[in-house]
């Protein structure tokens, strides 16, 4: 049976509706989709103005995910300035206003955005965390982490997102949220296990770390220089 099923011939001939065909072409239809948006102004066509644009078809959401996480970077870094300047103090009469505005935009990206799109929300996320931008990063990846294809790996950025704001408390538990989701002795738990070695170094918890980099090391002595990162701690607490 199994012969059969890897036989072009046979799979071609009963491949009525050319699903194989569209397949084969999805990744080159993603770029061309890509393409087209980059070069078709659709505000710009004469009497005509669109609230919102839809990309259907087989990886639709991905594809649109990632448009937006591109149009989001011009007005995350007009967040990043606001927050900047909200953190400094004395923010302008214009100031205020821009901060309004950016008030508005997350207000109706929120009501534009499904929230069950988790792919969208993730590009989001994604987005928000390039530019420095992490509570809104949280926020996103908080509801793409419904996905549960994709939940470990949100926990992990939102915990990355922590530790850049230095809360080692929350970092620490959305990485052991994490490390549940992870099969015990996989490489991607150790993955996250050296990830919260290193929470734990930089949160001055030294003891833990050091016995966090042993557990690796008893793994595979040659993973990411982590028989240097013993030593080295080994030393420091002599």
């Amino acid at each position: 049976m199994a012969q059969v099923l890897n036989s072009p011939t046979y799979l071609n001939r009963h491949d009525r509706g050319g699903m194989l065909g569209i397949i084969s072409r999805f990744p080159e239809s993603c770029a061309e989709s890509i393409r087209s948006t980059e070069v078709v102004n659709l505000c710009g066509l004469p009497g005509q103005s669109f609230d919102s644009v839809v990309v259907s078809g087989m990886g639709g959401s991905a594809v649109g995910g990632l448009l937006l996480r591109d149009w989001i970077k011009e007005e995350a870094r007009m967040i990043e300035a606001v927050h900047f300047r909200q953190a400094n103090g004395g923010m302008t009469q214009f100031e205020k206003e821009l901060s309004a505005i950016v008030s508005d935009f997350k207000k109706e990206l929120k009501e534009k955005v499904p929230g069950e799109d988790y792919e969208i929300h993730y590009q989001l996320g994604i987005a928000f965390m390039e530019q420095g931008l992490f509570s809104e990063a949280i926020e996103e990846l908080s509801v793409a982490s419904k996905d549960k294809v994709r939940a470990m790996e949100c926990y992990s950025i939102i915990s990355q997102c922590f530790r850049k704001k230095k809360d080692w408390a929350e970092a620490e538990r959305w990485l052991n949220k994490a490390l549940l989701m992870a099969k015990e002795g996989t490489e991607a738990y150790f993955a996250l296990t050296y990830d919260r070695a290193i929470l734990s170094e930089e949160a001055k918890e030294t003891d833990k770390a050091l016995s966090l980099f042993k557990e690796i090391q008893t793994w595979n002595p040659a993973y990411r220089g982590i028989s240097d990162k013993v030593t080295s701690l080994e030393k420091a607490g002599s």
